[in-house]
């Protein structure tokens, strides 16, 4: 089982945060973190959750921005809380029904049932993708598990909502790992949108609309039907440049 540490954290400072990522990184044993930023990014969301460095390393990860746990990590913290418990009622390859409880595993203890099947698959369009059809009682145990811990322990990773990798759009191995490269194409990308001509040449338009009058910027507007070419607009965006430098240097 891997690592948990809910107190406290032998990692008590940034330059403990920050030497532990880097020897991980330069290890080469997560490919998915070979770069040092990516690495630290990862102890310090793991740290937030309440995982030790190893344990960040192998099964937090970041996608859109949102932090991302595997499956097994979040069984494993919920149990360990000592305020929470559960217990896998069914879990065959069509369904994965989980017991919830607060306290020990008594009847009356019980908050809340935790089901999912693969017609809430099929439902949501994920039985067409490789580790539903692959790993189905995996995959299910997976949901099952997330989605009770933010319905009926809310509070285990204090307050912070995480998301399985198959939420986001990952594809997992039979473990829950994340498989290096594999993001769904309608995953946005960490990368920064890059802008096309016109965005840049709309930029433009509303940065010169502070010199000119509105007579004139009419005539500089592009209408969305015109099938005017990158390098036309690209021109027509040095002439407009000239417009506005022409009259902040006449104010």
């Amino acid at each position: 089982m891997l690592e948990i540490q809910k107190s406290p954290n032998v990692l008590q400072s940034f330059d403990d945060v920050e030497r532990a990522a880097k020897a991980m990184s330069a290890s080469g044993f997560f490919p998915d973190s070979k770069e040092f930023s990516k690495a630290i990014v990862k102890v310090l969301a793991g740290r937030e959750l309440g995982f030790g460095a190893f344990a960040s390393m192998s099964g937090v990860a970041v996608i859109q921005g949102k932090p991302v746990v595997g499956a097994n990590l979040t069984a494993a913290a919920i149990k360990q809380t000592g305020k929470y418990n559960y217990r896998v009622v069914k879990h065959t390859d069509q369904e994965c029904e989980i017991a919830f409880y607060e306290g020990s595993i008594k009847p009356d203890n019980c908050v809340g049932i935790s089901r999912f099947t693969m017609d809430d698959a099929k439902a949501a369009n994920l039985t067409t993708k490789d580790n539903w059809k692959k790993y189905p009682r995996n995959m299910l145990f997976a949901r099952a598990i997330s989605n009770g811990q933010k319905w009926y322990a809310p509070d285990v990773y204090n307050g912070v909502t995480v998301y399985t990798p198959d939420e986001l759009g990952a594809s997992v191995d039979e473990d829950g790992n994340i498989i290096e490269g594999k993001l769904s194409h309608n995953i946005a990308e960490s990368e920064p949108h890059k802008p096309t001509i016109r965005e840049r040449y709309a930029a433009l338009l509303a940065e010169a609309s502070e010199f000119l009058s509105p007579e004139n910027i009419s005539l500089w507007t592009i209408p969305k039907s015109e099938n005017a070419t990158d390098e036309e607009i690209i021109e027509l965006g040095k002439a407009l440049r000239a417009e506005v430098e022409k009259a902040k240097a006449g104010n």
